[in-house]
């Protein structure tokens, strides 16, 4: 049974909306449609393959964010049509653990599974990764990291699906004391590598190359 929704996003503009079973689509063009959105009971999202005889080839914008009921998607089924995936798509999916395996097929990804605000409190640490994009299918992020209260990390990192780490080259900046009792960036700056990984319970962790190693959570997670 298809059911045909007119759904307005914008005063002047319209998408349409297909329920079949327990999935939702909607309107890419005429061979093409988007996952809109999934209402079953599992915890484990299979992205279809086609819906209608048009291709799956997109998640749709926001469509699954805040879900904290999912656990896994699994891109299996979708037989490499997929290539896009939107704007906060899998937004706050706090259920998800981290290993989050993309198909070759992916031209472009606007959510990072890495990218918010994160902290060590009791190290008084903070953490900060932005998504940035892709490049010839390479995930992009910019990395912002305090190590101790005297060092401070800016890094550019890329996602390894092979290794499931952010791997991050930039370099870091050392604080030192003033005569005012505050602190000024010195000089010289270091260069540095690092990555990070998340675990099973959603923790951030940064491994340098010299092997230090901290646990940051996120900001949202008392």
């Amino acid at each position: 049974t298809l059911l045909l929704i007119a759904v307005s996003v914008m005063p002047i503009q319209a998408v349409s909306i297909y329920t079949d079973g327990d999935y939702s689509f909607a309107d890419v063009d005429a061979n093409n449609v988007a996952l809109y959105a999934y209402n079953g009971d599992s915890d484990v999202l299979v992205i279809p393959n086609q819906f209608s005889g048009r291709l799956v080839s997109e998640v749709y914008d926001y469509a699954f964010e805040n879900n904290t009921d999912l656990t896994v998607i699994d891109f299996s089924q979708n037989d490499g049509n997929l290539k896009y995936i939107g704007i906060k798509s899998f937004a706050e999916c706090t259920g998800l653990s981290g290993d989050f395996e993309l198909p070759s097929s992916i031209r472009q990804l606007n959510i990072g599974s890495f990218q918010g605000q994160y902290e060590n409190k009791a190290a008084g640490l903070i953490a900060e990764i932005n998504w940035e994009g892709t490049n010839a299918n390479s995930l992009y992020y910019t990395v912002y990291v305090q190590v101790n209260e005297n060092k401070d990390l800016h890094m550019t990192g890329v996602y390894n699906p092979q290794t499931k780490k952010l791997e991050c080259t930039g370099f870091a900046t050392q604080w030192v004391d003033n005569a005012e009792g505050g602190s000024d960036p010195s000089e010289e700056m270091e260069d540095c590598t690092a990555t990070f990984s998340m675990t099973e319970d959603g923790k951030l962790v940064y491994e340098s190359a010299d092997g230090v190693v901290l646990d940051f959570v996120d900001f949202t997670l008392d």
